[in-house]
């Protein structure tokens, strides 16, 4: 999941950046703070404990079975999933768009 975050990140970074008029150098700060609230938050989970969630999380991933493990690890750490993927909708977890995590990052920033 990992790599997939670093390869996304900065594709949806470029292409919010096309939609609200950003310039490059906008775009590719937006990616790099969105890369370093994740670094700063991410835990690599063991799937020893992502797995333990395993037939609940294939359960609730009925749009598409393979975004179980995703699922599974919202599940063991009670939170929520970056995406723009309408498979997660269902699945009892709380999803995060590019936009709104942009909207709450802005927010973040005025309250600092």
């Amino acid at each position: 999941m990992w790599h997939e975050t670093l390869r996304e990140i900065p594709r949806r970074a470029e292409k919010l950046g096309r939609h609200r008029g950003l310039s490059t150098d906008e775009a590719s700060g937006l990616s790099d703070r969105c890369l370093q609230v994740v670094a700063l938050n991410c835990t690599v989970v063991a799937e020893a404990i992502y797995s333990a969630w395993e037939d609940q999380a294939r359960e609730r991933s009925i749009r598409d079975p393979t975004v179980w493990p995703v699922v599974a690890c919202a599940l063991a750490l009670d939170v929520g999933v970056w995406t723009a993927d309408d498979d997660f909708l269902g699945t009892g977890v709380p999803t995060w768009t590019t936009e709104t995590l942009d909207l709450w990052l802005r927010r973040t920033e005025e309250d600092l």
